[in-house]
């Protein structure tokens, strides 16, 4: 009930939270959701982080894990955020 047709967003809230311009936006989740997918697409964050290789179109990187090993995620993203000197 939060989107309407075409994709419009139809609550305040989440509309805030799209356009606010986050450093970063984490997408941790595997299956394809058409919501999550069009808020990650959509979001001003400056740099997105997915673990989903469905679209990658979405993310700036992905760290392409199980959603069961949050732990080699976090390892991973810092790894990957120092090479990239965005820490």
């Amino acid at each position: 009930k939060d989107f309407g047709w075409k994709g419009t967003i139809k609550n305040q809230d989440l509309q805030a939270f799209i356009d606010e311009p986050y450093d970063m936006l984490i997408c941790f989740y595997k299956n394809e959701v058409l919501q999550l997918n069009m808020m990650a697409a959509a979001s001003k964050a400056k740099f997105k982080v997915g673990i989903s290789r469905i679209d990658e179109r979405f993310y700036d990187l992905i760290i392409d894990v199980s959603l069961k090993d949050i732990n080699i995620f976090k390892q991973e993203l810092k790894k990957y955020l120092n090479i990239l000197n965005k820490l």
